[in-house]
């Protein structure tokens, strides 16, 4: 399963369930959003791919193939424990599971600014904001 952990908000996401079912047949591959189904892919059914309507999950039905989901316009509703079941079909009925937490960070427009701080101490401030920016924005990209 390969799924962020943080997305910025107004931006896109793949959640990309990737499972070894060793010889068995595909049964299905289901989409959870703190364990509230909201899309599946059933290779049998027709249409083979079905969304459900949940908040924050805006799911582009074009962009997305089998267990590979494209959730467009990501806001702060779309945080939350993501998880992926693919399930074999019948002896076996094995089913592989993978979850996992999205963050989403919202970017302000313009960068902080305080006020009241001696001119002496605003170069330490600035040096100290800048890494601790850098290492979050770092988490968002990779």
């Amino acid at each position: 399963m390969k799924v962020p952990s943080a997305v910025i908000q107004g931006r896109s996401m793949w959640l990309n369930c990737t499972y070894d079912l060793e010889s068995d047949e595909l049964y299905s591959v289901k989409w959870y959003k703190n364990d509230t189904e909201f899309y599946r892919y059933i290779p049998r059914d027709r249409p083979p791919a079905q969304n459900y309507d949940l908040p924050g999950v805006v799911v582009d039905m074009v962009k997305s193939r089998e267990g590979n989901v494209f959730v467009a316009a990501v806001n702060l509703s779309t945080e939350g424990n993501y998880r992926c079941e693919a399930s074999a079909e019948a002896p076996s009925f094995q089913t592989v599971v993978g979850e996992r937490e999205v963050k989403v960070f919202v970017i302000p427009d313009q960068r902080p600014t305080i006020h009241g701080t001696r001119a002496k101490y605003m170069k330490f401030l600035d040096r100290r904001k800048t890494n601790y920016c850098e290492s979050i924005c770092q988490e968002c990209f990779h």
